[in-house]
């Protein structure tokens, strides 16, 4: 960032008098300007946040307004994708002239569909690619919102997706030198994520990017959830209450995410009394769901066709729910 930016964030911890830590300055910030915090850590708020809320008068609130990172320090280049939960926009900052991309989730569809999409979750594991400096995961600029929306900015892949590689091979699929280089990647990239203890859920084509160098990064953290601590065997779960509403994308969804929401569809149909809270804090499904999902992936982008696609939406999940025998079925037509 250039010198302006740095004047204004010395002037920003002067006057949220920062302790040197940008998650609790971004908090402060939060509650300040917009009184709640959705992107930044959720908790008890610290005895020090409080007091700087309320010893804030008009005209400091004003100033910090002016001085915090927000929408006019970025200038839109295009639009890349409207996404179920989000706007995808390519920016440049004029800051350091550099070139992002912007991701804005209105508020409003963040909280109504809060079990299918976490901005928070999102924010917290691109921000730990930053910090780490993970190879596999875009790194976060910064996270910032206005009176309606959440926004990400974050590191630009100017390569495309696989599934713009694939789109664009003219045999319709990717050759296996490539695969060989790709794959490896792949697989990394999903290892990081679990390992800062996420499960994925959305793991298809348009959520891997490239980099100028055709290296892999994965994106798309919308549909992210924490895992539970590890079993005795290594193993790793969701809480039940994470599981229950539907996620990721028709063709690579697992048979896991499946069940889970047609079994909370029936209690509803059954007018069963309330599920427990201690009955949601109980396992769901596991890392074997993003799993699914890249084997449903690897297929498509080395035939051409996902496994088991049909031009029917409860056609698809019904082979992927029967996905032995439609898979046999797949293979003979090979």
């Amino acid at each position: 960032m250039d010198f302006a930016w740095h004047s204004r964030k010395t002037r920003l911890n002067v006057l949220l008098h920062s302790q040197g830590d940008d998650d609790q300055d971004g908090i402060a910030l939060d509650r300040l300007l917009h009184g709640q915090s959705i992107i930044g850590k959720t908790g008890k708020v610290h005895k020090v946040l409080v007091s700087r809320v309320i010893l804030a008068n008009p005209a400091k609130t004003a100033e910090i307004d002016s001085l915090r990172f927000q929408d006019k320090d970025l200038n839109v280049v295009g639009t890349l994708d409207r996404g179920q939960f989000g706007l995808i926009d390519v920016v440049k900052c004029v800051l350091d002239d550099r070139v992002y991309i912007r991701k804005s989730t209105e508020k409003q569809l963040a909280l109504r569909a809060r079990g299918q999409c976490s901005p928070q979750y999102e924010r917290d594991i691109l921000l730990r690619a930053r910090k780490s400096q993970s190879e596999w995961v875009p790194h976060l600029l910064c996270a910032f919102q206005t009176p309606t929306h959440l926004n990400l900015v974050m590191d630009y892949a100017e390569g495309g997706s696989l599934w713009d590689v694939l789109e664009s091979h003219p045999e319709g699929r990717i050759p296996e030198d490539d695969m060989s280089w790709w794959v490896p990647q792949i697989v990394s990239a999903i290892c990081w994520c679990h390992e800062q203890g996420y499960a994925h859920r959305d793991i298809k084509p348009h959520n891997f990017v490239l980099t100028d160098s055709a290296r892999v990064l994965l994106i798309d953290f919308g549909s992210a959830a924490p895992l539970l601590p590890p079993r005795s065997d290594g193993s790793r779960a969701l809480q039940k209450r994470v599981c229950l509403a539907p996620c990721g994308t028709c063709d690579y969804i697992s048979p896991e995410i499946l069940r889970f929401h047609e079994d909370a569809l029936v209690a509803l149909e059954m007018e069963e009394e309330d599920i427990s809270d201690k009955s949601l804090d109980e396992e769901g499904y596991g890392l074997e769901t993003d799993w699914w999902s890249l084997g449903a992936m690897l297929y498509e982008l080395v035939y051409g066709v996902a496994p088991f696609f049909a031009e029917d939406i409860r056609q698809t999940y019904t082979r992927i729910l029967a996905h032995d025998a439609s898979f046999l079925t797949a293979l003979s037509r090979m």
